[in-house]
């Protein structure tokens, strides 16, 4: 398999579309840092809460550079490649089984993904010190590990519907649409169960990821949202990576 990793590396190299992707990812960071230190200028001294800190503003790394939908896109393209150009026949005329080359795509597209995140973190931890205030940074580090382990979660949903479809039109639409539609609908599914059931606490919206999310950005965070968003990442991904090997080994090259 270490040849295999060669040339998911050498095609990667290739890829613009990476590249492209991650510089829109730092001018975003920077964008989102000019704006949120103007708000604190205009409201934030009056006021006298802090809105640019270097914590808040790291821990809402993936918000303010669109990381997962700039992941959708990498993540697709990246699958989808080998099959939109016929590579992917080669490949198997090598003697490799789907196992090798469904799980060699999935662990080098994750390192990827991780990396990618990590750059994220660290661009905006590093404009937070250089420009923001101290805030409270005293569960960062936990809340840091917590938001890539939903990177996990997140890859492997963009990762499985890719090597299922095999095709980037539809892919890019699915892993870009699907995570908002879905999001939506259960929002609406809740509001609609609260209109008419008093008095329940039922919120569908804590079995998706952007819940999650929201709740590791918050100042403060309680032991069970760490576990939720460990638990609810590691089954979506390991639910939907299965489902994607199961699919992409019958399909025909």
């Amino acid at each position: 398999m270490g040849r295999l990793f060669l040339f998911e590396a050498r095609k990667l190299a290739r890829q613009k579309s990476l590249f492209i992707c991650l510089a829109i990812a730092v001018v975003l960071i920077i964008l989102n840092a000019a704006v949120i230190a103007m708000m604190e200028k205009l409201t934030g001294d009056e006021s006298g809460i802090i809105i640019f800190g270097v914590a808040s503003f790291t821990k809402n790394a993936f918000s303010n550079s669109s990381f997962f939908l700039l992941l959708s896109v990498i993540i697709t393209l990246f699958c989808c490649d080998d099959y939109s150009n016929g590579t992917i026949k080669n490949i198997y005329s090598k003697g490799y089984s789907h196992a090798q080359v469904y799980f060699t795509k999935y662990l080098f597209s994750l390192a990827l993904s991780l990396v990618l995140a990590s750059l994220c973190i660290l661009i905006s931890y590093i404009i937070g010190v250089a420009f923001a205030k101290r805030d409270d940074c005293g569960n960062l580090g936990a809340v840091m590990v917590c938001e890539l382990v939903t990177v996990i979660g997140y890859h492997g949903i963009f990762f499985a519907v890719s090597m299922m479809l095999c095709k980037v039109g539809g892919s890019l639409a699915i892993n870009i649409l699907a995570p908002t539609v879905f999001g939506l609908v259960l929002s609406l599914s809740t509001l609609l169960l609260q209109s008419t059931v008093e008095n329940t606490k039922v919120d569908f919206g804590y079995i998706w990821f952007e819940t999650v999310y929201n709740e590791l950005s918050a100042s403060t965070v309680e032991a069970k949202e760490y576990v939720r968003a460990v638990l609810m990442s590691l089954i979506y991904a390991g639910g939907f990576i299965t489902l994607g090997y199961f699919v992409n080994r019958r399909k025909e090259v």
